[in-house]
């Protein structure tokens, strides 16, 4: 197992705070001495497989301990609202304003610590509008993550073009024709918001009938992936810790189909037997 979470780690570090949050439904066992041992050998193995050998490389490369775009993903984040200090939230904005303004390259540690040292400045300007966008994220994280991506399609077919000639074009690329139908119905109807919502009504449920520790487990590693309100909300963040979601949601739905179908049985009209 430690060896599998360093793996892990390796792949998206912010995972490491799973093993944490991961540590509290197992302490419900009655041998809590055996799970802390465990716990204690799965940090060590972490410690030992991938942060020993990532802050010895950070030295070298870099010269300090600990790099990571905190700075940059902090201040980017501001840009995920309108604000009076017009920032964006684009990687080719900010990459162009340090260069411009500061003479940094993007991507860099000193890059990174200006663009800390510039959300300070901004928060301490104007902290209201801060506890806006926290406000703002906590809704995104709990039911409709956004997503910075944008689809812009070129038109398919040509305004002078006929009903027939349209439907050539269809029968030569109905790729392009299942992908704008999806797309649209993307945008009426958010597949994610749905997912969610069924998911948390799942964790209620067991809840409810006092599956704790189902309920802990899950929730362990699904919050191990709240610290992003602190930036900005993408799905693509939040997909490697709501993947757990499947349970509770596939939960509900079981819960949602076997009660309907002892209401029928119990109070649905039956046909009579000759």
């Amino acid at each position: 197992s430690g060896l599998w979470f360093a793996l892990c780690q390796w792949i998206r570090p912010p995972i490491f705070f799973t093993l944490i949050f991961l540590l509290l439904p197992f302490l419900f066992f009655q041998n809590k001495i055996k799970v802390l041992k465990s716990f204690l050998l799965l940090f060590l193995i972490n410690i030992l497989l991938f942060w020993i050998p990532f802050m010895a490389y950070n030295k070298k490369a870099y010269d300090r301990y600990f790099v990571s775009p905190t700075g940059h993903a902090l201040f980017h984040g501001l840009g995920e609202l309108p604000s009076k200090w017009g920032i964006k939230l684009d990687d080719e904005w900010a990459g162009r304003l340090l260069k411009e303004k500061y003479n940094l390259d993007y991507g860099t540690p000193e890059c990174d610590d200006k663009e800390k040292e510039l959300f300070w400045k901004c928060v301490k300007e104007d902290p209201f509008f801060y506890l806006k966008t926290l406000l703002y994220r906590i809704h995104q994280v709990l039911l409709r993550p956004g997503s910075t991506v944008k689809i812009n399609f070129e038109p398919i077919f040509d305004n002078k073009m006929s009903k027939y000639e349209k439907i050539i074009v269809c029968l030569k690329k109905p790729n392009l024709i299942i992908t704008r139908i999806i797309y649209a119905i993307r945008t009426y109807i958010h597949f994610f918001s749905l997912f969610l919502i069924i998911s948390w009504l799942g964790m209620i449920i067991l809840f409810i009938r006092k599956k704790f520790f189902l309920f802990f487990l899950i929730l362990s590693i699904v919050v191990s992936g709240w610290s992003i309100v602190l930036s900005h909300v993408e799905v693509r963040y939040l997909l490697v810790f709501y993947w757990i979601l499947c349970i509770p949601s596939a939960y509900f739905l079981l819960t949602v189909f076997s009660t309907a179908k002892a209401f029928f049985k119990n109070y649905g009209l039956k046909k009579e037997v000759k």
